[in-house]
């Protein structure tokens, strides 16, 4: 998944339930899913909370639902990176 569309994620985009990420990407129609790990959905789950809609990630400092692409700290997330 690149930077642009991790910070693009909206909480729609997420399957807790099937522990996936449904990417968005900018061309194209493809929407490809993407497995996560248990505690990644765990921690998520913590951090959607009750919301069902919206920006997956927010910040303050770039206006909601945003984060700089750069700034973002990322690691190996998904299945494919354990």
């Amino acid at each position: 998944m690149r930077d642009s569309e991790f910070t693009r994620l909206r909480v729609e985009n997420v399957s807790l339930a099937e522990r996936v990420v449904i990417a968005v990407r900018g061309k194209g129609s493809k929407r490809p899913e993407i497995p996560i790990r248990r505690e990644l959905a765990q921690m998520l789950r913590l951090h959607i909370g009750t919301r069902r809609a919206g920006p997956l990630f927010q910040s303050r400092e770039w206006g909601a639902g945003t984060l700089a692409g750069g700034d973002a700290a990322l690691w190996p997330v998904t299945s494919a990176g354990a």
